[in-house]
């Protein structure tokens, strides 16, 4: 799927006239768009005409007064997106890390060393350190 480049579509939406657009009958066989200034003002976008007319001029103020909210969740979406990313980064590294640990405290004859216990106690703090930030919405840069 292609990345939307979503400062393109938020200056494109800057440079159209602002305010809300609407769907008004114009004629018998045409329908137009207006957008309503903050002031209730209204200002004439354009008709359209033939086979599905009013469904088009319904669907572009729809779209129109949509976009900023799509554009906002969808940067939400992808800073969640990459912090769940950074999180899976951070999980995978914190087993790695413990299958190493393991490793080397189980090998054959080895007991527990005062250094294991507490390179886990590191290890299980700074995950903890991680989760924290991600829950803050840190992206897990704690």
């Amino acid at each position: 799927m292609e990345r939307v480049n979503l400062d393109a579509l938020e200056a494109a939406l800057a440079k159209a006239t602002p305010g809300e657009w609407v769907r008004r009958n114009s004629a018998i066989s045409a329908c137009a768009i207006d957008s309503i200034a903050e002031n209730g003002n209204s200002k004439y976008l354009g008709e359209f005409y033939g086979p599905d007319w009013v469904e088009n001029a319904i669907f572009i103020a729809f779209a129109h007064n949509a976009l900023p909210a799509l554009i906002a969740e969808v940067r939400q979406l992808r800073r969640e997106a990459e912090a769940a990313a950074k999180a899976e980064a951070v999980a995978v590294k914190f087993l790695g890390d413990m299958a190493d640990l393991y490793a080397t405290g189980h090998e054959p004859g080895h007991h527990y060393t005062a250094e294991y216990n507490d390179a886990l106690m590191i290890a299980h703090d700074k995950i903890q350190e991680h989760f924290a930030a991600l829950r803050a919405g840190k992206g897990g840069d704690a």
